[in-house]
């Protein structure tokens, strides 16, 4: 596949992930009164997610209009008269405001936690 913008933006380490402890991390997350805070610190200090390196910003942007450069390559209908469903919409939403940028105006954003911070998107600009 070629990305717009040079490599592509998840540079995951499958091999040396160890499943337990993500499995057990995300289980303490999910405790009501101290998973999220826990989880967004976490995020902040241990994976460094939240605020993304220019490089990761540059290639998620990229990864979104490689997707629409897809969809009108196959003859889909505009991106403007299209609604786009977002499963994971994470913390910086870079892809839907890419998309949105690109003239895609509806998009449906899920996420199994309300990770989105304004804080976050501040630091973007």
């Amino acid at each position: 596949m070629h990305y717009l913008f040079g490599d592509p933006p998840l540079r995951c380490k499958i091999d040396s992930m160890n499943w337990r402890v993500k499995v057990i991390g995300h289980w303490i997350c999910s405790c009501p009164l101290i998973g999220p805070p826990l989880y967004r610190v976490l995020q902040e200090r241990v994976v460094h997610s939240v605020i993304r390196a220019d490089e990761q910003f540059i290639g998620y942007a990229g990864l979104a209009i490689s997707h629409l450069n897809a969809l009108q390559r196959n003859g889909a209908h505009a991106a403007s008269g299209s609604v786009f469903y977002e499963l994971g919409a994470g913390w910086d939403l870079i892809i839907p405001l890419t998309m949105w940028a690109m003239g895609v105006e509806r998009q449906i954003l899920a996420d199994v936690a309300r990770l989105a911070r304004p804080e976050v998107w501040q630091k973007y600009t």
